[in-house]
């Protein structure tokens, strides 16, 4: 991709991730290891402070170190497993746990540390 196709695909993805309420990343053998959108949608969630829920399609409840995405690793990201009850429960209750998370610096959480 030229130089100033790859700003410009930054820019618009920037531009459509500030109107989202939380970023998913969903979590396989190659997330964000192949794909460079894939991995500049990851980092820029980050970058805009939103709430990052990483769903591991291996059904992995919690931070799955062989899979999950560097970028992904050590922020405060609620790492959860593909069933569609957790995940459901996690879209709802994530971007509103998601401050408070951050502000007291808890990393890589699972669901069941929401409480």
């Amino acid at each position: 991709m030229p130089v100033g196709g790859e700003r410009e695909a930054r820019r618009v993805l920037r531009q459509e991730l500030r109107g989202c309420r939380l970023a998913v990343a969903l979590v396989g053998r190659e997330t964000g290891r192949r794909s460079t959108v894939a991995r500049w949608e990851m980092e820029t969630a980050l970058e805009l402070d939103l709430p990052v829920l990483a769903v591991n399609l291996n059904g992995k409840d919690g931070l799955d170190q062989r899979r999950c995405p560097e970028v992904l690793k050590g922020r405060t990201v609620l790492h959860v497993a593909f069933a569609r009850p957790v995940v459901t429960y996690a879209l709802q209750v994530w971007p509103e746990r998601y401050p408070q998370a951050r502000r007291v610096g808890r990393v890589d959480l699972g669901v069941h540390e929401l409480g």
